[in-house]
């Protein structure tokens, strides 16, 4: 099983020393970046963080070709899926994570939660590493594991560098 990364620090949201902190160490640690996938290549919401509702299919898309060769991937991210997971009210509807496993034909595992990160969320019990955990313990059929976040770490970056080489073996011990 292997880990796998979105490429953090590049437009719109680098680049920034601590997002090329945390792309090094998931690269030391062994973790394989997701080239095909350019996470800047969509039209962003005014909040300038977000993909619009209609670009995201086509984000969605294009994270599904970058990791057509993965038979049963997890997908763990941030707000980068999770955001358009709510309806105007604020209620969960899950499309997001619907239209990704869709274009990824059912054969995943997606699990987001907006502001999370490789320690971002560690005090609701919400970071990668648990979540990466839950799953792997539980969910036999999955093939390997797909990161999308570390934005959020932003001011916690030594603790996220900290956190990763332990994701990335947990990972690569099952």
């Amino acid at each position: 099983m292997r880990l796998y990364h979105a490429v953090t620090n590049r437009p719109p949201w680098g680049p920034k020393e601590h997002l090329r902190r945390v792309d090094a160490t998931l690269l030391e640690c062994g973790s394989v970046p997701l080239p095909d996938l350019d996470v800047g290549a969509f039209a962003l919401e005014e909040d300038g963080d977000h993909y619009t509702r209609k670009e995201y299919p086509c984000f969605a898309a294009q994270l599904a070709h970058a990791i057509r060769f993965t038979r049963h991937p997890l997908i763990v991210s941030d707000s980068t899926i999770d955001w358009h997971n709510y309806d105007a009210n604020g209620d969960r509807t899950g499309w997001a994570s619907d239209v990704l496993r869709r274009a990824l034909s059912n054969q995943c595992v997606v699990d987001v939660v907006c502001g999370s990160g490789f320690v971002a969320r560690a005090a609701q019990d919400e970071h990668f590493y648990t979540r990466v955990s839950k799953h792997l313990r539980t969910n036999r059929d999955i093939t390997d594991v797909v990161i999308l976040g570390g934005w959020n770490d932003e001011g916690r970056t030594q603790e996220a560098c900290h956190a990763i080489p332990r994701l990335v073996s947990l990972v690569q011990r099952h």
